[in-house]
């Protein structure tokens, strides 16, 4: 017994966002620049990576390497990344991986 939340393919449910994940040798300067970062809608440390979120099909790589570069900032790790389906579980029902 329960509430409905979310219904419909997986590839569908998990597709409303891009994850970019980056990396520095200094991630709290990364975390600050990224946030003036134009096309973004959030910005957030996880797990000793930044992770900067689009809508989807919205995220560019490149774009986003050159601003940190152009912004003196030189990056270890950049990787597109989709939520998971576990990370979409725990965003549906407000929940965290931290709290089992």
């Amino acid at each position: 017994k329960g509430n409905l939340i979310l219904t419909g393919p997986v590839d569908e449910v998990l597709v409303n966002e891009d994850v970019v994940e980056l990396s520095s040798s200094d991630n709290k300067s990364l975390l600050e620049v990224l946030k003036g970062f134009p096309g973004s809608t959030t910005v957030k440390y996880h797990d000793n990576h930044v992770q900067l979120l689009f809508g989807n099909g919205l995220a560019t790589l490149e774009q986003v390497n050159r601003f940190c570069f152009e912004k003196g900032i030189v990056l270890n790790h950049l990787q597109l990344k989709k939520k998971s389906l576990e990370a979409k579980f725990f965003e549906l029902t407000d929940t965290s991986e931290a709290d089992n």
